[in-house]
């Protein structure tokens, strides 16, 4: 009986000493953090790309825990939206324990464009600041701070790096497996940073290769499978592998088209309209030729550099008006725009066959280059 008892005390004196040693974690709360940006109007360059744009800094909340300030870790969400949002989809950036942000422009500039701010536009972006522990209803939000952002844009990266040039060699084309291959006739066009293009004749149940550099073997883009007859309409390329790619069964003119940003290729049948002409001039108030027709050449007659591509340099009067004629000396035929009040035409876009108003200069005299394409029939008008 004894024994018994002498157990029994001792496991009331343990659990005493348990519930003496117990401590309690009393949450009493915390300050509301305030947060301060370095800037508040932010233009964006790339040329700026790896300069700080802007350093947010923000005060710790002081976190208390029974009587203390805690050392438990705090976490701080910087978020952005745009003015008049509700911060329901924010722009959010998560920091463990730092109290200041020295975003880059770079960095910046790469949330908002993926948030789906446009470039070159100017936007009105409130930041705020969450702090919190791990511990309900601990969280502390700070004020609004207002910034004036205008991004700039951003050109995706490619799946596969474009080339300087591309042609098509092979036995579905003209030029057959020479190489180097008949050049402009198989080079193709380019159409804009990612995509290149051509328009040809492409004889049936043959094959082809694409290659940037002509008169080489070195380097090609292919296929995985010559014998996939879904691979004549289109799909993905390899780099400097795989097997020859097939032209579609039936024999006829076609349009291909090269894209370098999804790495690949798609091919649609063509006719005869779709063809570029054999030359192409530029005419009107603009040009030093005026509106005279026949127009001096060879000063007002383009360059072909590829199967479907026109490039000149001329020099340009501003606010004035011009056309694209395929034969010099007659006004049958001409490849105008939609509007030539509309300023975008200035710098170029799509252009219309035998139809359509004349073409607006840039609002400055100076000299240009013109690039007309007619694979997707546009044009590109730069400075120089």
């Amino acid at each position: 009986m004894k024994k018994w008892l002498a157990i029994y005390s001792m496991m009331v004196l343990l659990l005493s000493a348990c519930k003496k040693d117990e401590t309690r974690l009393v949450y009493e709360g915390g300050h509301v953090p305030a947060l301060t940006a370095t800037a508040t109007t932010l233009t964006l360059l790339p040329e700026d790309s790896s300069n700080v744009a802007v350093t947010f800094t923000w005060t710790n909340p002081h976190y208390t825990i029974n009587g203390n300030q805690t050392s438990l870790k705090v976490t701080y969400v910087l978020e952005m939206d745009t003015s008049g949002g509700s911060f329901a989809r924010p722009m959010a950036v998560s920091f463990s324990e730092e109290e200041q942000w020295p975003v880059t422009v770079k960095e910046l500039n790469a949330m908002l464009v993926r948030y789906g701010l446009l470039p070159e536009q100017t936007y009105t972006i409130n930041a705020r600041l969450r702090a919190s522990l791990y511990w309900e209803g601990s969280e502390q939000v700070s004020n609004m701070v207002q910034l004036i952002v205008t991004p700039y844009p951003v050109k995706p990266t490619p799946k596969i790096p474009v080339p300087d040039n591309l042609f098509i060699a092979g036995s579905a084309t003209a030029g057959a497996w020479a190489n180097p291959v008949p050049a402009p006739a198989q080079q193709l066009t380019r159409i804009d940073d990612f995509r290149y293009g051509i328009i040809l004749p492409l004889t049936g149940g043959q094959h082809y290769v694409l290659l940037p550099n002509n008169g080489s073997w070195d380097h090609k883009y292919a296929i995985a499978d010559k014998e996939d007859p879904a691979a004549q309409d289109g799909g993905e390329l390899l780099v400097d592998e795989g097997e020859d790619i097939p032209a579609p069964a039936a024999g006829g003119l076609y349009t291909i088209i090269v894209d370098f940003l999804t790495g690949t290729y798609m091919v649609n049948p063509a006719v005869a309209a779709d063809l570029p002409p054999d030359s192409l001039y530029i005419v009107g108030n603009a040009t030093p030729g005026d509106w005279s027709n026949p127009v001096p050449a060879p000063s007002q007659r383009f360059d072909r550099t590829s199967a479907c591509g026109f490039t000149i340099t001329l020099p340009l009067k501003a606010s004035n008006y011009y056309l694209f004629l395929p034969e010099n000396g007659s006004w049958d035929k001409k490849y105008g725009v939609q509007s030539k009040t509309d300023p975008a035409f200035k710098e170029g876009g799509p252009f219309l066959t035998n139809a359509g108003e004349d073409i607006p200069s840039p609002d400055e005299d100076g000299n240009y280059k013109i690039e007309v394409e007619f694979v997707t029939r546009t044009y590109r008008v730069t400075q120089l």
